[in-house]
């Protein structure tokens, strides 16, 4: 396998002239350019949601959804590879705008003594005449897996071939960004005509993995005053905002009512309004916009310092953490413990409080 100069440079201009007026990139499409400019045959695209669930695979012929006679659903628990790409990008936030190479051999996941053996190579062999893979990961926590195959007479991959494919993920990566700072411009302008009709100027808009996209200047005070967020007026939109998930909770997994769905957060009302933008792979990505409310009150509560004086200094630690938007299974990794510890010191937490909530511990921690 050799990528040519020439043949990537190729590759680059094609991706790059189209990116503005494809539906999306990871397309049958991209693999015929793949094939044609860079020569390599054996390839496919998996692709996943955000729960690490399987979605469809794309290959030359266009794409094949998930369904009981699709023959990845009923490998898809048994494949290792898949798992440790998913889990990793998770746990090191791989965004859109990743263009670091993340690069994957089935040949160092699994160990030497079981490849040959394995659940993964029988059903690479069965599927693809293939030996061997590289799976190169994209978009939120990897969710989208271009694969290289490599048959056991090619051999496996070797380090001159693993630089063109971070040469051909780095080409891919960085057209793929500017597909979607496009994309989110063009979905920004469409959600902000909602604020017009609304005549609200207090509205921000994220995107359903916690990142803020845009804010007006009203938002920015009121969240900083509401939630102590240190938000910029010109919000980086690569920069996760963990206290998004008190006002979106579960929004990201649940179809929202046309008029909004209405959160109370101390002061604040939020009302928020989705956008779901949907592609042939079966990826659904969730856009939000959320217009805020206040009505002037402070909302009561007693001070942070003589309640947490109540907990243990381990309880303390987890109600701080808790205040900073981690989820259990987060916090259990930060304190190295494990989830149902966690829960159980959540429970004491709330109890000695005399609170039902994380959005009551927020009040009392700010």
């Amino acid at each position: 396998m050799k990528i040519q100069s020439t043949g990537a440079v190729g590759f680059l201009m094609e991706l790059s002239a189209n990116q503005t007026s494809i539906t999306h990139l990871f397309s049958s499409q991209l693999l015929e350019s793949i094939r044609v400019h860079l020569g390599l045959e054996k390839t496919v695209i998996l692709c996943f949601d955000a729960e690490n669930r399987f979605l469809s695979w794309t290959d030359i012929n266009g794409v094949r959804e998930t369904g009981p006679e699709h023959p990845y659903t009923s490998f898809a628990n048994s494949d290792v590879v898949e798992h440790v790409v998913f889990y990793t990008s998770q746990s090191e936030n791989l965004t859109y705008f990743n263009s670091v190479p993340r690069i994957y051999l089935s040949s160092e996941i699994i160990s030497q003594a079981d490849y040959e053996s394995s659940a993964y190579v029988r059903f690479i062999e069965e599927q693809f005449g293939a030996h061997y893979s590289a799976t190169l990961a994209f978009g939120i926590y990897g969710y989208i897996q271009l694969i290289i195959f490599k048959s056991r007479e090619e051999g496996d991959f070797i380090q001159e071939e693993l630089l063109e494919l971070e040469n051909l993920y780095v080409i891919i990566s960085n057209v793929y960004i500017n597909f979607k700072r496009h994309e989110q411009a063009r979905i920004i302008s469409a959600m902000k005509d909602q604020v017009i009709l609304s005549e609200s100027r207090e509205y921000f808009i994220t995107d359903g993995f916690n990142h803020i996209l845009q804010a007006g200047e009203g938002a920015v005070r009121l969240l900083n005053e509401q939630f102590g967020t240190g938000l910029e007026q010109a919000p980086d939109p690569e920069k996760p905002r963990p206290w998004l998930q008190m006002i979106l909770q579960d929004c990201v997994r649940k179809k929202l009512p046309e008029e909004g769905e209405r959160r109370q957060i101390g002061r604040c009302e939020f009302r928020i309004h989705e956008h779901d933008q949907c592609y042939d792979h079966g990826i659904i990505e969730k856009y939000f916009l959320v217009t805020i409310r206040s009505d002037g009150a402070e909302p009561e509560g007693k001070e942070a310092g003589s309640c947490l004086s109540a907990l243990t200094a381990t309880e303390q630690r987890v109600a701080r953490l808790l205040g900073e938007g981690l989820t259990y299974r987060e916090i259990a990794e930060e304190l190295i413990v494990s989830y149902h510890t966690v829960k159980k010191h959540v429970e004491n937490i709330y109890g000695k409080l005399g609170i039902k909530n994380r959005y009551q511990l927020y009040e009392l921690l700010k």
